[in-house]
């Protein structure tokens, strides 16, 4: 991987690893020679769907020139927003090697739903508990949030929120306890919903699944 491009997964790798599920990269990763499926299989082991996709960002600067235009394939589709923000990182490095038509720097896109590092960082220090505004999208703290405070019936809940049965099963199946079971729900409802899973959103549909926020005292 080009020294450009190890410096554009750095800087997006916090949003990276909060956002991603590996097994949506791996398929591409394997077609194009990136991954062994043993390999995939070795990082997929143990953890959290964060763990998993920290070894996985960790483990793609090493594997080759054309890991990262694979990489992006993926993210183009199940995360064209992730896919924008790694784009205009490496167009930071004075590249237009992904860009489809050449665009003036000062107009170059950028995408606050894929924060550098450093902003990564800011924004956490800065949080409260309580949402700086509706209209922006879901952090992965405020998931937090709401995973450590629903409790009971979030089972149900989940299938109101367009999860099947099989999708409550995998995440009681793939993590350790209620609360991050329910979180792995919530992850997933994010990604569901991309851009659109705002707190507003989150908030409208958890009162239309039956959770109650203010017994909860939620978002």
């Amino acid at each position: 991987m080009e020294v450009r491009h190890k410096k554009a997964l750095n800087s997006q790798f916090v949003t990276l690893a909060e956002e991603i599920n590996p097994e949506y990269i791996f398929p591409y990763l394997i077609e194009d020679g990136i991954l062994t499926p043993h390999m995939a299989l070795i990082i997929s082991t143990g953890g959290t769907v964060y763990d998993k996709a920290n070894r996985l960002l960790s483990v793609l600067p090493s594997r080759g020139p054309g890991a990262f235009g694979s990489f992006l394939r993926a993210l183009g589709v199940y995360y064209p927003w992730l896919k924008d923000g790694l784009i205009a990182a490496v167009n930071t490095d004075n590249t237009q090697l992904y860009q489809p038509q050449p665009t003036p720097k000062s107009s170059q896109p950028t995408s606050s739903n894929a924060p550098s590092a450093a902003g990564m960082t800011t924004q956490m220090a800065s949080l409260s508990v309580s949402v700086q505004s509706d209209s922006e999208r879901v952090t992965e703290q405020q998931l937090m949030f709401v995973a450590e405070k629903m409790n009971g019936d979030w089972e149900s809940q989940a299938i109101r929120l367009g999860f099947q049965s099989a999708d409550v099963a995998r995440f009681k199946n793939d993590n350790n306890g209620m609360i991050m079971q329910i979180h792995a729900m919530l992850r997933a409802w994010r990604t569901k919903k991309g851009p659109d899973a705002t707190c507003e959103r989150l908030k409208q549909e958890l009162k239309d699944a039956g959770v109650d926020l203010d017994a909860y005292g939620l978002l």
